[in-house]
């Protein structure tokens, strides 16, 4: 007895232990999880593959699409205004949260932590050691600070507090690929800078065709008409 007593206890210490890890995943947002590729998540969001934007071709493909999910969710008004997914070698490395105001009004940040530590843990909290410091978002102009961070050797989720105005957004982030997409778009700058002179060139060119074409095709509807 003594020893099937036991054998619970440690099949339910194993139980607990396995749920503690599935709920601590940090690469996993609702239904979405990173290094999903594009077609993934627009099937999983239900939107057409035309809604994802082209940010770059070069050095490596980098692409960005929206998610605003419905209204309702499970008979709740649903908090999350819009999802950002933002791709890299076609590969999900960095999923951004951003909240309806009036359904947050009133919630404090550890109000938040509290509700996101149920799916992530113990977060680290900024006066625990992680520090203020300047985070990715949904608008790179908006400044923003780490509040409270929840990570491991491959992933990190953050809540982040904006200004201007004020607000809460939510981070997740795979490390190693997002690393490789600041550096690529970087590089996508430079070259756009070494080529513009050429593309501008190569716009005015094509407005200029463009334009005779459309006088040729006015001039050939109006001439037969023409009195003067």
């Amino acid at each position: 007895m003594l020893r099937m007593s036991s054998l619970a206890l440690s099949v339910g210490c194993l139980a607990l232990s396995a749920a503690s890890v599935e709920a601590q995943d940090l690469s996993r947002y609702r239904a979405f999880q990173l290094g999903m590729t594009v077609a993934a998540v627009t099937e999983e969001a239900r939107v057409p593959a035309t809604a994802v934007r082209l940010l770059h071709q070069r050095p490596q493909l980098m692409q960005e699409l929206d998610w605003f999910p419905p209204e309702q969710q499970a008979g709740a008004p649903e908090a999350v205004r819009i999802v950002r997914f933002a791709f890299y070698d076609n590969r999900l490395y960095q999923i951004a949260v951003g909240y309806h105001r009036q359904r947050i009004e009133g919630l404090t940040a550890e109000d938040l932590v509290e509700a996101i530590s149920g799916t992530y843990g113990t977060a680290i909290l900024a006066s625990s050691g992680i520090g203020s410091r300047r985070a990715a978002g949904l608008d790179e102009d908006r400044d923003r600070t780490v509040f409270a961070e929840w990570r491991n050797a491959e992933y990190s989720v953050s809540l982040v507090q904006t200004s201007h105005p004020t607000g809460f957004e939510l981070l997740l982030v795979a490390p190693e690929p997002e690393g490789l997409a600041q550096t690529a778009r970087i590089e996508a700058r430079r070259l756009d800078l070494i080529d513009a002179p050429q593309l501008e060139l190569s716009r005015q060119r094509k407005q200029g065709e463009e334009d005779r074409a459309k006088a040729e095709k006015a001039r050939l509807a109006n001439k037969p008409v023409f009195r003067f």
